[in-house]
């Protein structure tokens, strides 16, 4: 019977834990983000975007490279649920750190070269993370621009062509909500 107890009080602490990092998530900067989002007038897609501390996000938005809040980040969401953003995983070895991956993101801010088949929000958090500028909702186009220094749509189109272009095998490892975000 003891170790039927020690069992039950195992499975318990471990309950107990997950709930915490769920209610208490810790991110790190250079941490790949994802919202999905709807221009008023197009369809939906996904916006990346690179976790900057403190609640903040470096992402390719309205034709720029910035610094914005969580919030603003995720402005436009179509299915805002208690605020709650992706947090993106890579299923292959990744060459850079997180800390590393954010300074990348850092030294792009200002950069205005958008492109939506060559240079977009994925592809600049792809880079910013594993090097590679590769945006899956672009159908899986590559670009080598950051190493040089269907209207009304219910569905997500963008993100369907991402399932069948993903080179990086970057999934989604959990959603988090932006109250509850612990800096790491």
């Amino acid at each position: 019977m003891l170790g039927f107890n020690r069992l039950i009080g195992s499975i318990k602490d471990t309950w107990d834990e997950v709930c915490e990092k769920q209610d208490f998530p810790t991110l790190a900067r250079g941490t790949v983000l994802r919202v999905e989002l709807k221009a008023p007038g197009s369809m939906k897609f996904y916006h990346f975007g690179v976790y900057a501390g403190n609640k903040k996000v470096i992402h390719f938005s309205e034709g720029v490279v910035k610094k914005s809040s969580m919030y603003e980040f995720v402005e436009g969401n179509t299915d805002w649920v208690d605020g709650w953003v992706d947090v993106m995983k890579f299923n292959i070895d990744l060459p850079f750190s997180s800390e590393v991956s954010y300074k990348r993101a850092k030294s792009q801010l200002k950069r205005t070269d958008y492109n939506l088949l060559k240079s977009n929000c994925e592809h600049f958090a792809t880079w910013c993370r594993t090097g590679q500028a590769v945006s899956a909702q672009a159908f899986g186009n590559e670009t080598d621009v950051f190493d040089r220094s269907i209207s009304g749509a219910l569905i997500n189109i963008p993100g369907v062509v991402s399932k069948f272009n993903n080179k990086l095998k970057m999934n989604k490892s959990r959603d988090i909500i932006i109250d509850n975000i612990v800096d790491i």
